[in-house]
């Protein structure tokens, strides 16, 4: 998706944004610091750089974030809190003092501008689209799904000035468009067509298997200087993310995609992990573990922690690690966990409801074995299970496997008793697979903290 994304657009905005960035700082710099003029220019250099990072990240000059306004808004309120995030970050380690009323100061501005600003391009896009100024006249050969797909995609927003013409149809799809559809005509009649009507751009929507007629419409098109393009059919399909990429020339598909994919957000979500479990490791589990380890001595037999084998990323299976919450059996390898289950001994139910057996994990985290969130890692017997039994069950391990995750915040936690409810943790999982970012895994880590605070999990 990105990497098809015109580059001017993204230089231009980029450029923009990093203008005010820069004037909206150093005008609000003297009235709210005391720094000196060089730590000044290193808090710039931060903000900018963290701005790239972001930009990077979130992919935040992509069209549809630009000209929809939904997509202006919460783009720019997403990456505004994940740049805030970083740069004081980034500033409080090297002792930088900023004020609170510069931050909010600054954001708020920034935030204003920038708003102003992409609005003010969208309406003036969309001024010059009316006037028929930069109006590209568009036909599409073949009324089939594909078809009317673009035909929608391109009447739901004019802001680049596209005009959508017609169909022009062989008698095998006349039966699918309506009579509110533009019918320039059959496709044996293509040639008159072309002479009558101010075509500037031709989609090909039917199947790519009668390759004599498509070499007709290209000399055609060619012939009246027609730009030529195609349509792929898994358009109007149930993939909805497609992503088109070039590898050594030869144009390729993704089938969904994956922010992760991405160098820069691996190591964004790479760092996270790790500062956010060292900040776990040091403040937190320093007294837990040996609080809870002496508990668990006096309330029960058997070892502190319990380790077991799980699925984890591409399928490798590692140790996880938990406080011990049952008593010791055979069965603890395959058998999930249930509601007033016999295994559980008293304390250990506390461990469970409280989530406090699961802190451990961040042990994992910081090894590299697993990420603050992502899917739950199974069972090897449950993955191989249900593996068998839902078809994208495995297309989760893409990811590390997580301490809490997507899924687990929208109520699918715990036991599974239905085939359907792990098919719909599945499908929350990949969910989070294709839209990840960094905020999103904040979102998710406050989500989390609160249901636990508060008792609203299926913890048992």
């Amino acid at each position: 998706m990105r990497d098809n994304q015109p580059i001017f657009i993204v230089l231009f905005f980029l450029f923009c944004d990093l203008a005010f960035m820069n004037m909206i700082y150093w005008s609000f710099a003297d009235i709210y610091s005391d720094e000196s003029l060089n730590s000044h220019i290193y808090a710039a250099l931060v903000f900018n750089i963290m701005w790239l990072v972001v930009e990077r990240s979130l992919y935040i000059y992509d069209v549809r974030y630009l000209i929809l306004a939904e997509g202006i808004v919460t783009t720019l309120f997403n990456s505004c809190c994940v740049h805030v995030v970083l740069s004081i970050f980034v500033l409080f380690t090297i002792k930088f003092q900023i004020s609170r009323i510069f931050i909010f100061q600054f954001y708020t501005t920034f935030v204003i501008a920038a708003m102003i600003f992409r609005f003010g391009t969208r309406f003036i896009l969309r001024h010059i689209s009316k006037g028929g100024y930069s109006y590209k006249n568009i036909a599409v050969i073949g009324g089939n799904k594909e078809g009317h797909f673009l035909q929608n995609h391109v009447q739901s927003d004019n802001t680049f000035g596209v005009n959508f013409l017609g169909f022009i149809a062989d008698s095998n799809h006349f039966s699918n468009c309506s009579e509110s559809d533009y019918i320039l005509g059959d496709i044996e009649s293509i040639d008159s067509i072309l002479q009558q009507q101010k075509i500037d751009e031709i989609y090909w929507a039917l199947p790519l298997d009668n390759e004599g007629q498509i070499r007709k419409v290209i000399r055609l098109c060619d012939k009246y200087m027609i730009r030529f393009h195609t349509i792929p059919q898994f358009l109007a399909s149930p993939f909805k993310n497609l992503s088109v990429y070039g590898h050594s020339g030869i144009p390729m598909m993704h089938l969904r995609e994956e922010p992760l994919e991405h160098l820069t957000s691996r190591c964004i979500k790479r760092t996270f992990d790790i500062v956010f479990s060292l900040l776990v490791t040091l403040f937190i589990l320093c007294w837990l573990i040996p609080l809870i380890a002496i508990i668990i001595k006096l309330t029960s037999k058997g070892p502190v922690f319990f380790s077991q084998r799980r699925t984890g990323k591409n399928n490798q299976d590692f140790m996880m690690l938990k406080f011990r919450s049952m008593n010791m059996t055979n069965a603890n390898e395959s058998k999930q966990a249930t509601k007033n289950d016999s295994r559980v001994y008293p304390f250990g139910a506390f461990l469970r409801k409280s989530s406090l057996d699961e802190m451990p994990q961040f042990i994992n985290c910081l090894m590299g074995d697993m990420s603050v969130v992502g899917p739950r890692p199974h069972m090897l017997k449950h993955t191989e299970d249900y593996s068998n039994q839902i078809n994208d069950f495995m297309v989760r391990h893409y990811l590390k496997s997580g301490i809490t995750g997507w899924a687990q915040i929208n109520g699918a936690r715990g036991e599974t008793k239905t085939l359907q409810e792990m098919k719909n943790r599945v499908d929350l999982d990949i969910w989070y697979l294709e839209h990840w970012t960094l905020l999103l895994d904040l979102k998710i880590c406050f989500k989390t903290a609160f249901n636990v605070v508060l008792n609203r999990d299926k913890s048992y």
